[in-house]
């Protein structure tokens, strides 16, 4: 009555694009439309994992991030200096540090997203490699993997609306 529409029970399988039909009336018709719109459902995403390879005795160390659970996920890096004095972000699943190159000791993170949330994993902080005294060490934080109510939201959907114009 109030012009919405509201669809329950989204699956993942339901994206795709659908047409609806809007009938006016007083007495009688009085006119139609058409109204096409694409549905885009996604999963949100979990919090990601940061597996560790390389240490001190190899060339480079490797950071490389997943998820679980998501749809459509997209990640990059945020990489903190211990001083606060850099800041930098770098794009893609895996991050390749030089450690050779490092003056200093950093912090990253992982951070995963898509059109319906975002997430950040456990920090990671890179030690200064002196001989073999420095490594790759992954930081572990409590993070409530449910909702307060103690329900998982499993989906949601956004909307793109393409006008098909008056029948």
């Amino acid at each position: 009555m109030d012009g919405s529409v509201v669809l329950r029970n989204i699956q993942i399988n339901d994206s795709g694009i659908y047409e609806i039909e809007i009938n006016y009336y007083g007495q009688e018709l009085k006119n139609s439309d058409k109204v096409g719109f694409e549905l885009l459902v996604f999963e949100p995403v979990s919090q990601p994992d940061v597996k560790i390879f390389g240490d001190c005795t190899t060339p480079n160390i490797t950071l490389s991030c997943s998820v679980s659970n998501g749809t459509n996920v997209t990640f990059h890096w945020r990489k903190e200096s211990l001083s606060r004095t850099t800041d930098d972000a770098f794009n893609g699943t895996q991050l390749v540090i030089n450690h050779g190159n490092e003056e200093e000791q950093h912090v990253y993170w992982c951070i995963a997203e898509n059109p319906v949330s975002d997430a950040k994993s456990d920090p990671v902080r890179l030690e200064l490699c002196n001989g073999n005294n420095g490594r790759a060490i992954q930081e572990h934080s409590e993070q409530p993997i449910a909702l307060p109510n103690g329900f998982i939201e499993p989906t949601y959907t956004t909307t793109l609306l393409i006008p098909r114009g008056t029948v």
